[in-house]
């Protein structure tokens, strides 16, 4: 065969592309466990809520985990947009899990930048509470129950004679939510409204709320709950938190 047309070996392939395409497969598969790790720890939350302090007022809560997927989300659209082609050539499963985690990722900072899902906590100033009731030890049911501080909120639903108590946010109340909270704070919420502890004041409350805490070093974590007073009377009748 001639020299001039013999087959040439196949070009080897150009280095730096396949760098880039390693590096943006270690990237993609990066996002992927980062979104999936932040799901059930802080997607959709904010990073910075207000929290009610013990002894009256308000403390910053920061949300590290929150704080972190807001940062890979920003981090997730500039390389989209920056290795968009590279990203379509890589294998399937990578380019999927890539796509997804970013995707996630991104979801994540635009919920908890504009639409933030965590709730947040009350900002008014609070007002004195009813000279009825005070800080303290209070027995309700034959059980003691620690009370750092009551006051009064003007909220939308309506005035709200609130009682923050300390609670310690086990394993159990990771996830807490509205029906976990009321059956922790439902025997405060009952007591204050079977001893009139909210009236007394210019103005009488129609809701009684518990402020459930953990300080945890130098911050403070917590869940807040509040029924109308019907809504206590209606559940204590039927025995129900």
């Amino acid at each position: 065969m001639d020299e001039q047309t013999a087959i040439q070996p196949p070009p080897v392939p150009d280095a730096r592309q396949a760098s880039r395409m390693k590096r943006t497969g270690q990237t993609a598969l990066t996002l992927f466990v980062v979104f999936v790790i932040l799901l059930p720890l802080g997607f959709g939350r904010t990073p910075l809520s207000r929290l009610p302090a013990p002894g009256g007022g308000y403390q910053i809560d920061f949300d590290l985990f929150s704080t972190v997927g807001v940062g890979m989300g920003l981090f997730a659209l500039v390389w989209l947009l920056a290795r968009f082609r590279t990203i379509l050539r890589l294998p399937a499963a990578r380019k999927v899990l890539g796509l997804v985690g970013a995707g996630g990722l991104i979801l994540h900072t635009v919920l908890a930048l504009f639409m933030p899902l965590g709730a947040i906590m009350p900002v008014p100033t609070p007002r004195p509470a009813p000279a009825t009731a005070g800080p303290g030890e209070w027995e309700v049911d034959g059980t003691p129950y620690t009370v750092t501080t009551v006051y009064v909120l003007d909220l939308p639903e309506g005035l709200q004679y609130t009682i923050e108590h300390p609670h310690p946010f086990g394993p159990a109340d990771a996830n807490m939510d509205d029906a976990r909270a009321l059956e922790i704070a439902f025997p405060l919420m009952r007591h204050a409204y079977e001893k009139g502890l909210y009236k007394g004041g210019p103005q009488t409350p129609s809701r009684i709320g518990v402020v459930l805490y953990e300080k945890r070093g130098g911050r403070v974590h917590g869940y807040r709950i509040g029924l109308s007073l019907d809504e206590i009377r209606q559940r204590g009748e039927q025995g129900s938190p």
